[in-house]
């Protein structure tokens, strides 16, 4: 399987919504000089860790959704 092919099987896994937030949590680090793949957060349990906790918190209140996904 190539890399493109792997990728789009993760957007068709995760939805569209999940790969769009994880394309802002990295511009998020980048802004605060630290950098990280998108593959970093995909494979790396602690790192997915970090996104689902920052998704959680700061980027769903950015985008009016709680936590509870109400």
């Amino acid at each position: 399987m190539s890399i493109l092919q792997d990728y789009e099987n993760q957007a068709k896994y995760l939805g569209q919504e999940t790969i769009e937030a994880i394309s802002a949590y990295i511009d998020f680090l980048e802004k605060n000089d630290k950098n990280l793949l998108y593959s970093d957060i995909i494979y790396k349990k602690k790192e997915w860790q970090k996104f689902v906790n920052w998704h959680e918190t700061i980027y769903n209140k950015k985008h009016g959704k709680s936590s509870e996904g109400d």
